[in-house]
């Protein structure tokens, strides 16, 4: 059970619900301004890294966040949910593996163009928050609780509803791979997928994770 008991479960945290701060659990005012600014940025219809990959982390952020509250400033939790919300702005769409080392930085240039005045004191670790997400990561050893947040965050997509369209089809469409080619990696990737928070331990213990390698290999199965 999580450390904290809160009047909104999990699974109804609405992103309307984070974005206007209704918890009161991070320092400051609403994060709307940034919401808009991710709207009107230009990588939202990526087939995988777009709106819902955002939102959707920015989400996972947030729960893990509120999660170990009781480790986190309310400041640091602010910090770790822009971070979530801002991590891919403007992404291209089309990185493939091993060159997501030139997405941060158009992440962090669009990040910069929108940053609230409130938040001025915190770029620079808002930055390493999102400079933390790169795939694979860089920074492996001497990680801050909201480093590990965010690459655990990063690494939820897969356990969403619509995981199929989001990671097979999405990703292949980026990657220049067919959805089944994607399928049969998720074996590997998820055999070998290390949580670095309690949150994701608790959240997506080995069960949850043999499920989900199962359902890949039914539809591997069906569609070879």
């Amino acid at each position: 059970m999580p450390k904290t008991q809160w009047a909104v479960p999990d699974d109804d945290v609405m992103i309307p619900y984070i974005i206007r701060n209704e918890d009161k659990i991070f320092r400051g005012g609403t994060l709307e301004p940034y919401l808009k600014a991710l709207f009107a940025s230009t990588g939202i219809t990526n087939p995988y890294h777009g709106l819902r990959h955002s939102l959707h982390v920015m989400r996972s952020a947030y729960l893990a966040a509120r999660y170990h509250s009781d480790e986190l400033t309310p400041l640091e939790i602010r910090e770790i949910v822009i971070a979530g919300l801002m991590h891919d702005m403007n992404h291209s769409g089309r990185a493939k593996p091993g060159f997501d080392h030139l997405e941060i930085p158009r992440a962090l240039y669009a990040f910069s163009k929108c940053v609230q005045a409130e938040d001025s004191n915190s770029v620079g670790r808002i930055s390493e928050l999102v400079s933390a997400t790169q795939f694979p990561p860089v920074k492996t050893e001497g990680l801050s609780l909201a480093e590990r947040i965010m690459q655990d965050a990063d690494m939820t997509q897969t356990f969403g509803v619509a995981w199929v369209q989001q990671v097979a089809v999405g990703l292949a469409e980026e990657w220049d791979m067919t959805p089944l080619q994607i399928l049969k990696n998720q074996k590997g990737f998820l055999s070998n997928l290390k949580w670095k928070t309690e949150w994701a331990e608790k959240s997506f213990p080995p069960r949850v994770v043999q499920a989900r390698i199962d359902e890949a290999e039914m539809y591997v199965a069906m569609l070879s």
